[in-house]
């Protein structure tokens, strides 16, 4: 397992989030640096947002900028991360091409949830080992719509929750079984279920729709000794801790049932406010300066996608396990 990487959470205050009407066409932009900052008096290489939607059109390809080039991919958020970009000190944004893999200095996919403080209190606690040994993972991601036309609700939400997972869990998806319906009879899946298999076992599963009335923002952790719930719709209590598990005896003479029962409190411990667009932009731009690796690169980016082509393979499927090579 590498290094576990946690991000800085700026104070950068609260903002409201307006995402762009679905479909809406959005130019890719560059984000240009102020004074140069680094050590031997260069300038900070330009960045590229590359506004792609979920289905790859619009995408940055680039071969008509120099070398040094970054690119942050941020699909139908592209519109709020100008904005944020613009509210953040020594960046400015102008209409752009694109830019060629092989100029590229730093490459960060656009999976802002990652930056949520209450994520990052939830990878704190598992790198820290006070959960235990990670059993499974679940996620609920549901609402009555945004109705997509371009991507069913599998791709519009479940990447989102797969990036989380895989950054929680530090590690990638063996296999996945997927299964979807179409509810809303518009030639799409509007609803879906997702089982993924990580190494040692560890079992993943999520839950998407566009047709609930109920909406959810939950990823739950349970483990050993904790079970961790992230609620991003909780504005009180973020994350909450219960210090309850089960876990094997050993032969341990003195449980004869042959398990371990743990029954502690329930704590919610202190989360930082911050909007996960500007922490996700301002460590893109600190990324830039000090030639560091954004924390959702383009290997985190491809990891996702190649699970949701799997994901589509299963689907066809009915449901049958595809294994990732």
């Amino acid at each position: 397992m590498r290094a576990a990487a946690r991000v800085d959470m700026p104070q950068l205050g609260e903002a409201t989030i307006s995402p762009p009407a679905p479909g809406k066409p959005v130019s890719p932009l560059r984000v240009r640096r102020g004074a140069p900052s680094q050590p031997n008096g260069e300038t900070p290489p330009d960045s590229v947002i590359s506004t792609s939607n979920d289905t790859g059109n619009g995408d940055v390809r680039a071969s008509e900028l120099g070398r040094g080039v970054a690119v942050l991919g941020c699909g139908y958020w592209g519109v709020n991360y100008v904005r944020v970009l613009n509210e953040l000190v020594g960046a400015s944004v102008a209409v752009v091409c694109d830019a060629a893999e092989e100029r590229l200095r730093a490459v960060a996919a656009r999976f802002p949830f990652i930056y949520n403080p209450g994520v990052q209190k939830m990878k704190e606690y598992i790198v820290d080992k006070r959960i235990g040994k990670i059993y499974y993972l679940y996620s609920r991601r549901t609402n009555l719509g945004p109705i997509r036309h371009d991507v069913n609700a599998l791709w519009d939400l479940a990447a989102h929750d797969i990036a989380i997972f895989n950054y929680l869990l530090d590690s990638t998806p063996e296999w996945v079984s997927a299964t979807g319906s179409r509810v809303l009879r518009n030639g799409r899946e509007d609803v879906g279920f997702v089982c993924l298999s990580y190494p040692d076992g560890t079992l993943g599963h999520l839950h998407v729709s566009w047709a609930d009335p109920n909406k959810v923002r939950e990823v739950v952790v349970v483990g050993s000794d904790r079970r961790i719930v992230f609620n991003d719709l909780d504005a009180v209590e973020r994350v909450r801790v219960f210090e309850k598990g089960v876990a094997p005896s050993n032969g341990d003479v003195h449980e004869p049932y042959g398990f371990i029962i743990r029954d502690g409190d329930i704590t919610s411990p202190a989360v930082e406010n911050a909007e996960p667009l500007k922490v996700q932009c301002a460590h893109f731009l600190r990324c830039l300066d000090d030639g560091g690796r954004p924390l959702t690169g383009g290997r985190e980016g491809r990891e996702v996608v190649r699970v949701m082509e799997a994901i589509d393979r299963s689907l066809t499927r009915n449901g049958a396990p595809v294994a990732l090579a």
